[in-house]
């Protein structure tokens, strides 16, 4: 599902009670937050990719498939709150992806967020909206 914009100025402003200097700093925030989430998913990929090639036991793949669960989901509420609901939209496919133990699209996932991602802080840095 598309969405027109990476961010919904009305779900933040919902969030926000209107105030626009705090729908900056719960942006900045965000962006912060995010970068480190994000990190540890893409660290949790690697180890799988990593542990697989190494023929390791599954219940090492498995407690990197929680970190990559638990991050994708704090992603996912972080990012519905401002209302950036593509990038929610994928960190969902992915925190169900690693509940389900399904690993062989990650990297295409991760992509995909990266570049959601990467459209939220161009909105941001354009904040407010005209």
């Amino acid at each position: 599902m598309a969405f027109p914009t990476p961010i919904d100025p009305r779900r933040l402003q919902e969030y926000s009670g209107g105030d626009l200097e705090f729908e900056q700093e719960l942006l900045e925030l965000f962006i912060t937050d995010a970068e480190q989430h994000l990190q540890g998913i893409e660290e949790a990929i690697a180890q799988i990719m990593t542990l697989e090639e190494a023929d390791s036991k599954e219940s090492n793949i498995s407690q990197r498939l929680e970190i990559i669960r638990q991050e994708a989901h704090h992603l996912k509420g972080a990012s519905g709150n401002i209302g950036a609901y593509s990038f929610q939209a994928i960190a969902t496919q992915i925190e169900q992806d690693a509940k389900h133990g399904i690993r062989a699209s990650y990297a295409s996932q991760l992509s995909h967020l990266k570049q959601a991602f990467t459209e939220v802080i161009t909105q941001v840095r354009q904040w407010p909206p005209a």
